[in-house]
């Protein structure tokens, strides 16, 4: 490679995430804090692309480790940049740091400004989170709309799984059963592999609910959704005939991700 072609900022983000991701190593017990550096060393070089894209990344990565603080402390580079895509990545991913610590209004605002940008990926995400949000604080009109906003995006990812909660909200909130159909309905004719599925055992569940509805109840608890890459959100869901908390819990619990991950398609180096 020629002297003229190196660009430091851009090698420090591919060390930092070949060891993000396990394509590399340096010390077993020590990839985390290098790739941290590497992304750091990245920020620092005020690059115009690959700057704010550690900073995205890193600041995503502090928070799946579970330290908001850093993720925060790390996401300004990003937010303060005028990229077209990692700013309004930044925006959501600020808003699921803020959700995580309670802050229902920074986040909506950080969701607001995602969507305001219009972008094709962020938008749509960002309309998702938003719904997800108010899903878990029972302002159902407000998620209905949310929702709906996401779906009319059309977008691959966020589309069907906005159907998907849309239809929780419905039925669980709204107890408006038809519209629940009619979400699920979508979600599944979008033929999105995990959505649909989870539209499909959803449906299943509504419809033994107005076959028998006085052997279902609706209850409102947390779902484990530590496998997931952000933070979880309280959410309505059924609970099987005859099942406990916890027995119900491990069904449903496959079936239910009311937050996302921000926008993983380009975060590698290229």
């Amino acid at each position: 490679m020629s002297g003229s072609s190196r660009n430091p900022a851009r090698d420090a983000f591919t060390v930092g995430w070949a060891l993000k991701t396990g394509a590399a190593t340096l010390t077993p017990d020590d990839d985390l804090e290098s790739a941290r550096g590497a992304f750091i060393t990245a920020m620092r070089a005020n690059d115009q692309e690959w700057s704010p894209r550690a900073s995205y990344v890193l600041s995503e990565m502090m928070l799946q480790h579970g330290d908001a603080d850093s993720a925060e402390r790390y996401l300004h580079v990003a937010l303060r940049s005028s990229h077209p895509d990692w700013k309004p990545a930044a925006d959501v991913l600020e808003g699921l740091i803020r959700a995580s610590r309670g802050d229902v209004a920074g986040a909506a605002g950080a969701y607001e400004r995602a969507i305001a940008t219009r972008h094709t990926t962020h938008c749509p995400n960002a309309r998702f989170n938003l719904g997800a949000l108010h899903q878990q604080h029972g302002e159902a009109a407000a998620a209905v709309e949310a929702f709906r906003q996401a779906m009319a995006s059309r977008h691959r990812e966020y589309a069907p799984r906005a159907a998907v909660n849309l239809g929780f909200v419905l039925f669980n909130q709204v107890r408006d059963i038809e519209g629940a159909r009619k979400a699920f309905h979508e979600a599944i004719a979008t033929g999105h592999p995990e959505q649909s599925l989870l539209a499909e055992k959803n449906l299943e569940a509504l419809d033994a609910f107005v076959e028998n509805p006085g052997s279902w109840a609706a209850v409102n608890d947390t779902v484990d959704v530590s496998k997931l890459e952000s933070p979880p959100h309280k959410a309505r869901f059924l609970v099987k005939p005859g099942a406990d908390k916890d027995s119900s819990r491990s069904f449903w619990g496959k079936f239910l991700g009311p937050v996302s991950k921000v926008w993983p398609d380009r975060s590698g180096g290229g």
